[in-house]
C-alpha cells in the first residue's frame, strides 16, 4: 500500500509502499513556525545527559543585510548597485555540538568484553540499564530546544533590487532582468558569474544542453514569494557557490507547490516556475558549494532538489523547510561541509531513483562521506531509495526524527488504552476470531476480545477494496506483556489450551498502539509493532526512520547518533525496484561509532546484519539489534533493549545468529523479554558475548538465551546470565552450569528452561584458573537468578574459580559441568 505524507497544506506525493509505524505529524501552516530557528543558530540540545552536544556544528547563520560581492557591474535593468556589509560570521553563537559512542578497552591476555574503569574484561552496562526492581531506569530525550525568534529579516522590508551581477568567466552579457525574474541565458561556453546584494525576484539559469554554469554567492539575499527563487532549467551541471567570508539567504515565501515530479519541466517560461516546489530546484547535475554560508528557508515547499544528483561540498549550509531538505532523484552526496537541516513535516535527506542511468550507474543512493551534518525531521532523517553511505573518519551525522526534534510541527500520540490489529487480506476469514491475553510476570493474566473495526485500502485509508483489515480492544490496565491468539468459530473462547494460531508474546510496547500480523504458519502468528493513525486523515501512516534504505545501508566510519521514533537503521528487502531486482535489505556495519536511541529496533535488516568492525551503543530500543540472520565478526556492541536485545526473526531464509569475533553485550528489561533470541540457531566460533535478562526468578519465561534451533559454540566466550532457554550442543567447548535444569517451555518456540538454584548479587566477576590467571571478568548490574558460561579458556580436568559477590569454585571433570548449591 502507498501512504501520502503531507505538508501543512496537505501536499504529499505518494513516496513507499508498505505499512510503515510512525507516529501522526500535522503541520501547523503558519508564517515563520516552520523555523523559529531561522536565525539559524541552534540552541544547545539537552539530551538528559546521554548524548553530549554535538561538536562544531555550525548553523543557520543570522541575517545582517544584504553582503559585499567580489566586484560588481551594473544590472542591465533596473539599475543596481553594490551593497553594504554583512557581519562576520565569526562573530555568531556556536550551535548544538555533540559526540558519539566512545570506546572500548581490555587487558592483553584476557578475554573479555569492554572496559568500562580500566577493570579488564568489564562489560559496559548502559548508563540507563534497568533499576533493581527491574524497570527501566531511562529518562526519554528531551527534545532539541529551539531558538525562539522569528526569521532573521522581514521579507516584506527586503529592498526590490540592490542587486550587482559579474560574469567571471565564459560567455558575457548573457544576463537580463525582466520585471522581478533575473535570467541567465543562453551560452556558448561554460560560464561563471557572481551575484552580490538584494533581489525580491527569481533567478532563472537556462544555459543550454553542453554547459556547465556556476552561480558565485557573495552576499546575496534573494527573496521570492510568487516563483521558484533559483530555477536551474537546462545544461549539463549547475554549481550554486558561497564566497568565502560571505552569508547568503535564499528565501521561498510561495504558497505549497503541487506536484512538480509530474508538472515541472524545463525551459524558462514564466508559468513552469510555479511547479518547482523547492526554494532551489535543477533539472541536472547540481554542487552547493563553497567556503561562506548559504541559508534556505521555504515556507510551504522543499528546501532544494535536483532531478539528477545533488553534492554538497564544503559549505556551511542551512535549509528549513515544510517538505524534504535536500533532494537528488539520482543521488544525493555530502562531501564535506558543516549542514543544519530542518524538516518540519518530510525528510531530512531523500532519493527517489533506483534504476540504472544510461551511462551504468546505480541510482538512488544517500552517501555521507565527510562534514558535520545535523538533521531534524518528522519523517525520516535518511531515506534512500536505494543504498545508504556513511563513511569517513571525520564525519558526524547527527539525526532526530519525530517527536525528538523540536522543529515536527505537531505529533498526535496513540490513544495508550487502545490496542489495534492489523490483518493483511490474504490472512483474513471471516470464521476467524481474535484476542489478547495480558499478563504481567508474577503470573496474573488478563483476556481482551478484538472486535472488526473497519479495512484499510491499497492507498492506507478506510473503506473501498481492503488490503487488510483493522481490529481494536481496550486494554486492560497493569499488565506489561500480551500474547494474541487467532480462534476458529468451534474452538473455545480466549483459551491457551484450544486456539488456531498465536503470538509468542512479549513485552506490550506502549509506544505503538497496533500490531501488524505478518505471516501465519504452523500455528504461529508473526509481525510486529507499528503505529497505525486512525484519525484525521484516513488512516495514513508517517515512516520516521533514523537512516532508511530500500537496498542497504553500510557505515564505515564516522560518528553517527540518531534518536528516532521509528528504528534508527532500517534496510528494507524484497521490494522490487528500478533496476529489476528485488532490494537486498541488508546493513552492514566495518567502522566508526554509532549511538542509537529509538521506540522501535535499533537496528533492522530485512534480511541480514553484518558487524565486523564499529563501536555500536543502544542506549535504548524495544529491540536492539534484529535481521533474519545475523553475523558478528568483529567491532564492539552494547546493547539495551526493553524487549529482545538481538532478535534473528524473518521467512526469506531460516534465522540464525553467527559470531566469529568482536564483542556483544546485552541487557533487556523484565517481561517476556530475551536478551538473545534466534527462531532458528546460534553459533559462536570466537569473540566474546555476555547477554543478561532481568527475569527475577527461574519462573519467568524471559531468557538471556532463546532459540528454535541449536546453541553451538565452538570457540570464545559465552556468558548468559539469567534463565537460559538454550545451552550448548554436544561439540561444543567446555561449559559450566550454575544451578540445576527445570523442564518444559508453555509457550509456542520455547524448548525448555534452563535455570539455577543460586541466585547471584550484582557486582563484578572474575572467572580464574587454578593458578590465579584472569580468563574473563563481567559484571551484573542487578541480582538474577540462573548463570552459565561457555568458553575456549575453560578445560577438562581444570580447577577454576568464580570470584565475585556470589563465588563458586568447581572442577570442569567433563565438557559441561552442573555446579549445586
Amino acid at each position: 500500500m502507498y501512504y501520502n505524507q503531507k505538508n501543512g497544506n496537505g501536499r504529499r506525493r505518494k513516496t513507499e509502499p508498505a505499512f510503515y509505524s510512525g507516529e501522526r505529524v500535522q503541520v501547523k501552516n503558519k508564517r515563520f513556525v516552520i523555523l523559529k530557528i531561522a536565525s539559524a543558530v541552534l540552541a544547545a540540545v539537552t539530551v538528559c545527559g546521554l548524548f553530549a552536544a554535538f561538536s562544531g556544528m555550525t548553523g543557520c547563520v543570522p541575517y545582517a543585510g544584504p553582503g559585499t560581492g567580489d566586484s560588481t557591474s551594473s544590472p542591465a535593468e533596473p539599475d543596481g548597485t553594490s551593497a553594504p556589509s554583512g557581519t562576520d560570521p565569526s562573530a555568531l553563537t556556536d550551535p548544538p555540538e555533540g559526540s558519539g559512542a566512545g570506546g572500548s578497552g581490555s587487558e592483553p591476555g584476557t578475554q573479555a568484553g569492554p572496559g568500562t574503569s580500566g577493570e579488564p574484561g568489564t562489560s559496559a552496562v548502559p548508563e540507563s540499564s534497568p533499576g533493581p526492581d527491574g524497570t527501566s531506569a531511562l529518562t526519554e530525550p528531551e527534545t532539541s530546544a529551539p531558538v525562539e525568534t522569528a526569521l532573521p529579516f522581514d521579507p516584506a522590508g527586503v529592498p526590490e533590487n540592490t542587486l550587482s551581477v559579474k560574469c567571471d568567466s565564459g560567455t558575457d552579457g548573457i544576463w537580463s532582468i525582466s520585471g522581478s525574474t533575473l535570467t541567465f541565458g543562453k551560452v556558448r561556453a561554460d560560464s561563471e558569474y557572481t551575484v552580490s546584494g538584494s533581489f525580491r525576484g527569481n533567478v532563472v539559469i537556462d544555459p543550454g544542453d553542453g554547459f556547465k554554469f556556476t552561480l558565485n554567492l557573495a552576499g546575496l539575499t534573494l527573496v521570492s514569494e510568487s516563483e521558484c527563487p533559483i530555477a536551474v532549467v537546462s545544461g549539463d551541471g549547475a554549481d550554486i557557490s558561497a564566497k568565502n567570508g560571505t552569508v547568503n539567504y535564499v528565501y521561498d515565501g510561495r504558497p505549497a507547490v503541487e506536484d512538480e515530479e509530474e508538472n515541472a519541466g524545463s525551459g524558462s517560461a514564466a508559468g513552469a516556475g510555479s511547479a518547482r516546489a523547492s526554494a532551489i530546484w535543477s533539472v541536472c547535475d547540481t554542487k552547493l558549494k563553497g567556503r561562506g554560508s548559504l541559508t534556505v528557508v521555504s515556507e510551504n515547499n522543499n528546501g532544494v532538489h535536483s532531478k539528477n544528483d545533488l553534492e554538497i561540498k564544503n559549505l556551511t549550509l542551512c535549509v528549513s523547510c515544510v517538505d524534504n531538505c535536500l533532494k537528488g532523484n539520482d543521488s544525493v552526496t555530502v562531501e564535506s561541509g558543516d549542514l543544519t537541516l530542518i524538516a518540519t513535516g518530510g525528510d531530512g535527506i531523500k532519493t527517489s531513483d533506483s534504476d540504472v542511468s544510461s551511462k551504468g550507474n546505480q541510482r538512488g543512493t544517500v552517501a555521507v562521506t565527510g562534514g558535520k551534518v545535523v538533521i531534524y525531521a518528522a519523517c525520516d532523517g535518511i531515506d534512500a531509495a536505494y543504498d545508504a553511505v556513511v563513511s569517513g573518519g571525520s564525519t558526524v551525522l547527527t539525526v532526530f526524527t519525530d517527536k525528538y526534534s523540536a522543529y515536527t510541527g505537531e505529533v498526535v500520540r496513540p490513544a495508550s488504552k487502545v490496542l489495534y490489529l492489523y490483518v493483511p487480506a490474504q490472512n483474513y476469514s471471516a470464521s476467524f476470531r481474535y484476542a489478547a491475553r495480558f499478563y504481567d510476570d508474577l503470573g496474573g493474566s488478563s483476556w481482551a476480545s478484538f472486535a472488526l473495526s473497519g479495512t484499510i485500502t491499497s492507498q492506507g485509508g478506510f473503506g473501498g477494496t481492503p488490503s487488510g483489515y483493522l481490529y481494536r480492544l481496550d486494554t486492560p490496565s497493569g499488565y506489561g506483556n500480551v500474547q494474541i491468539y487467532r480462534f476458529t468459530s468451534s474452538q473455545t473462547e480466549n483459551s491457551e489450551s484450544s486456539y488456531n494460531a498465536c503470538t509468542s508474546g512479549g513485552t506490550f510496547n506502549t509506544e505503538r498502539d497496533t500490531y501488524r500480523v505478518t505471516a501465519v504458519s504452523g500455528g504461529r502468528i508473526t509481525g510486529g509493532w507499528t503505529i497505525l493513525q486512525t484519525g484525521g486523515n484516513s488512516g495514513k501512516e508517517y515512516s520516521t526512520k533514523g537512516i532508511k534504505a530500500a537496498n542497504e545501508i553500510s557505515v564505515s566510519g564516522g560518528s553517527v547518533t540518531v534518536s528516532s521514533n521509528d528504528d534508527c537503521l532500517h534496510a528494507a528487502g524484497g521490494t522490487v525496484l528500478g533496476n529489476g531486482a528485488a532490494g537486498k535489505g541488508d546493513v552492514t556495519v566495518s567502522g566508526g561509532s554509532l549511538t542509537l536511541l529509538t521506540l522501535d529496533d535499533a537496528v533492522h535488516a530485512d534480511s541480514r546484519l553484518y558487524i565486523s568492525g564499529g563501536d555500536i551503543r543502544v542506549i535504548s530500543a524495544y529491540e536492539g539489534l534484529e535481521a533474519n540472520g545475523i553475523e558478528i565478526s568483529g567491532g564492539t556492541a552494547d546493547v539495551f533493549a526493553t524487549d529482545d536485545g538481538v532478535n534473528a526473526s524473518g521467512h526469506a531464509f531460516t534465522p540464525y545468529i553467527l559470531v566469529s569475533g568482536g564483542s556483544l553485550t546485552v541487557l533487556v528489561g523484565t517481561g517476556d523479554t530475551d536478551g538473545i533470541d534466534s527462531n532458528g540457531s546460534y553459533t559462536q566460533t570466537g569473540g566474546y558475548v555476555f547477554t543478561r535478562s532481568k527475569t527475577a526468578s527461574a519462573g519467568g519465561f524471559a531468557s538471556g538465551l532463546d532459540l528454535d534451533g541449536t546453541c553451538r559454540v565452538t570457540s570464545g566466550t559465552l556468558i548468559v546470565a539469567g534463565t537460559a532457554a538454550s545451552t550448548p550442543a554436544s561439540g561444543s567447548v567446555c561449559w559450566v552450569r550454575f544451578g540445576s535444569s527445570s523442564g518444559g517451555g508453555s509457550r509456542p518456540g520455547r524448548p525448555g528452561q534452563t535455570s539455577s538454584g543460586t541466585t547471584f548479587a550484582a557486582g563484578s566477576y572474575t572467572v580464574r584458573d587454578q593458578a590465579g590467571t584472569a580468563l574473563f571478568t563481567f559484571s551484573l548490574d542487578s541480582q538474577c537468578t540462573g548463570l552459565w558460561f561457555a568458553s575456549d579458556l575453560l578445560q577438562t580436568g581444570g580447577g577454576y574459580t568464580l570470584d565475585g559477590p556470589t563465588s563458586r569454585t568447581w572442577t570442569q571433570s567433563a565438557a559441561s559441568v552442573t555446579v549445586t548449591g
